[in-house]
């Protein structure tokens, strides 16, 4: 029997999954290293004691009146809800959670599942968010266009951004979202940011980390003036015609990903037929 325990703990601390046990009064008897990891930092330090204990307030009547529900009648309960991790931010996480009743005159306790949904989340946050710009654009091309940069910046928690929309003969039009006093606006230059968005492909999108220690930092003048760190662009297009670069910025650097990518080329397309 204490092979097998041995056996069983041995699986469920190499599992990613965050997985612990606690009595109904909500005190922990068990946590896994990724539960640990989670809520902690490292699988070494202790966690809360207290199951849910990093649940943020606005979400904790509706988290303890659902786990008060857990009995002989509802031994199963799936949750899904925000948690304060261990680096300060908040994640998302779906539990399933299961009563347990011992033998021999022992308190139940609830073993718990969790996984991390934040991404999921975040995703499902992204597409609400885009839909109710485009379902709230008017026939002011112009306050729609401002509200899609400033979608983008803040969907992709940027530091500004930034439409940069070509006019024939004359200056460019610019549509900021916390666009920097220092950033200048100017026609853009050979070998700035902005000529290099202008110049992709159709598919394509600029990822750019590390601006200041790369080749931008000596052929663009924003890169060092506005402290660049990470940029993000794609050429906005109708018809096969350039109309101008939906540019995001980062003051740190950004391990951007390809839904990232996805995303600014949903509001470059949006912006082209405004």
């Amino acid at each position: 029997l204490l092979e097998s325990e041995a056996r069983y703990r041995g699986i469920v601390e190499d599992q990613t999954e965050l997985i612990c046990r606690w009595t109904l009064d909500r005190r922990l008897t068990f946590a896994n290293r990724a539960y640990h990891r989670f809520f902690v930092g490292t699988s070494a330090d202790s966690p809360e004691r207290h199951f849910c204990a990093s649940v943020p307030d606005d979400h904790r009547e509706r988290v303890d009146e659902a786990l008060a529900s857990l009995g002989q009648e509802q031994p199963l309960l799936s949750i899904e809800h925000p948690l304060v991790a261990a680096d300060g931010t908040t994640r998302w996480v779906s539990w399933t959670h299961r009563l347990i009743v011992a033998d021999g005159g022992r308190a139940p306790q609830v073993q718990s599942v969790g996984t991390d949904i934040s991404m999921r989340k975040r995703a499902e946050e992204r597409l609400a968010r885009i839909n109710r710009c485009l379902l709230n654009c008017t026939a002011d091309a112009a306050r729609n266009t401002l509200a899609m940069v400033a979608s983008c910046g803040e969907l992709l928690r940027a530091d500004w951004a930034l439409y940069y929309r070509l006019q024939p003969n004359q200056p460019a039009d610019i549509y900021p979202w916390r666009l920097p006093e220092a950033y200048q606006t100017q026609l853009p230059e050979e070998g700035s940011i902005t000529r290099a968005v202008l110049s992709l492909d159709p598919a394509d999108v600029l990822v750019l980390r590390g601006a200041q220690s790369g080749p931008y930092a000596a052929t663009d003048r924003n890169v060092l003036g506005c402290r660049i760190g990470t940029c993000m662009g794609q050429c906005v297009r109708l018809d096969g015609g350039v109309l101008g670069a939906l540019i995001v910025f980062w003051h740190s650097d950004e391990a951007l990903r390809a839904a990232d990518e996805g995303l600014i080329s949903v509001l470059a397309a949006a912006i082209g037929v405004e």
